[in-house]
This record gives C-alpha cells, sequence and structure tokens, in this order.
C-alpha cells in the first residue's frame, strides 16, 4: 500500500509540474541555439538611405576600414559565419554587403555602423538577445531615451510575424528597429544619426520565422494534455505488469 500511494503522489506531481510547465511555455520565446545561425543568409532592402559616402569604422579600435555609399532598393545581404563575445554579450560574425562595401564584420560594428542600436545596446542585423524581457532592466531602457513595444506585430512578404519593436531617441539619433524575438531578425528599421539615416525592411531569412502566436497557448495546452495521457497510458501499463509479477 505504502509503495502505491508514492506512486499516486509521484504521478500526481508529474501532472502538475507538466500543467506549471505548459503555463510557463505560454511566456517564454525559445532562443535558437548560436550555432544554428552559421552558414544562413538574410537580406534587406533599403528603402531610404542618405545620399554621398559613408564612413564605416571599427568599433572595437575605433579604426577607419572605408567609405562606403548605397541607393533606394539596394539589397543588404548577411551571411553568418560564426559569432564573437565582446563585453559579455554575443554577436553574430559574418560578410556584409551594403551598396559598394563588402565587408567581414560582427553584428555590433553594424550596429554601430547602420544605426541599429539604442546606445550601449547594439542590435544589429540579428541580435543574439538571451532574454528580452531583462532589457527593460538596463541602460538605456531604464531611462526616457529608450523604449520596448513587447505585443507588435510586422509583415515579411506574406507572413505575419511578432516582433518587439525598440524605440530610442537621445537628440541625436532617433532609431525605430522591429525584431522577431525568436530568432532575433531585424524586421524593419528607421534610423538618423546625425547626418546619416537609413531605412530597410527584411525580405529573407534562411532560418524559418514563425507566424504570429495568437494560437500559441491552445496549442501548449494540447501538448501538455498529450503528454499527460501518454503518461497516464504508459503507468497504467506497468501498474498492470507489476500486479501479475
Amino acid at each position: 500500500m505504502h509503495l502505491k500511494k508514492n506512486g499516486r503522489s509521484g504521478y500526481l506531481l508529474i501532472i502538475i509540474t507538466i500543467l506549471i510547465s505548459c503555463v510557463i511555455v505560454q511566456n517564454v520565446s525559445a532562443k535558437v541555439p548560436t550555432e544554428l545561425y552559421y552558414g544562413e543568409n538574410f537580406t534587406w532592402i533599403i528603402d531610404n538611405v542618405s545620399a554621398g559616402n559613408i564612413e564605416w569604422y571599427n568599433v572595437s579600435t575605433w579604426g577607419f576600414y572605408a567609405n562606403w555609399h548605397a541607393n533606394q532598393s539596394n539589397v543588404i545581404g548577411f551571411t553568418a559565419l560564426s559569432s564573437v563575445e565582446i563585453e559579455n554579450k554575443e554577436y553574430l560574425t559574418g560578410n556584409l554587403d551594403i551598396g559598394n562595401l563588402s565587408v567581414t564584420t560582427h553584428d555590433q560594428d553594424i550596429g554601430f555602423n547602420l544605426g541599429l542600436s539604442a546606445l550601449p545596446w547594439y542590435g544589429g542585423l540579428v541580435s543574439l538577445e538571451p532574454d528580452w524581457g531583462v532589457l527593460t532592466d538596463v541602460t538605456p531602457f531604464i531611462g526616457e531615451n529608450a523604449s520596448i513595444v513587447y505585443n507588435d506585430t510586422g509583415r515579411v512578404i506574406d507572413t505575419v510575424v511578432d516582433t518587439y519593436r525598440i524605440s530610442y531617441d537621445d537628440g541625436f539619433q532617433t532609431t525605430e528597429l522591429e525584431y522577431e524575438p525568436q530568432t532575433g531578425v531585424l524586421i524593419s528599421a528607421n534610423t538618423t544619426s546625425g547626418s546619416f539615416s537609413l531605412s530597410m525592411h527584411l525580405t529573407y531569412s534562411s532560418i524559418p520565422l514563425p507566424p504570429v502566436t495568437s494560437n500559441f497557448p491552445a496549442i501548449t495546452i494540447v501538448s501538455g494534455f498529450l503528454v499527460i495521457v501518454a503518461f497516464s497510458i504508459v503507468w497504467r501499463c506497468k501498474k498492470k505488469t507489476s500486479l501479475k509479477n
């Protein structure tokens, strides 16, 4: 009898754990493992960009790299190759093509040079943010210069995706960025920093972007229920086997 009671208690504990997990999963965005980005390709179309030559810098050394220029409707391409950790944050490294510039660089440099940032936070083209939810507790999002809207949507061709919209204005730079939170891919950007301006939108991602998750809670609950049913069947089969023995 003691063994049966313990078995039932354990069974109930597992059920409760699964149900709690279902509730938690509804509110957590899955993070794509960094290695899965390697070799993936992304493209954006330029909607508007500053005319003339624009300087490209290496942020870590503040060294000048090259002058570049681009035009409206030009394609921005990025192929991820690896990643690098800078000041305890991970950034993708890869080949960037924009206008007449082709360079192997990382997303911190891209975020700085293209104004895809909310200083000192650099988003870049594909942000490997480990937890978007904690950004509101760090600079600059704890101040008046930046804000995040977590419940927004954007469109990539014919697909509507969930986005986190970041707004930033420090008087010199005015930026609005939309990221798909599970993959961290930049959906759209409209940024001005001094005399530099750029607006762009995503047109292709070789990593599939998840569509809006308006039905995600229902799916999660059904999945949890099926797990419970499966476990119940296995548990009953084991119980019958033990009784026969």
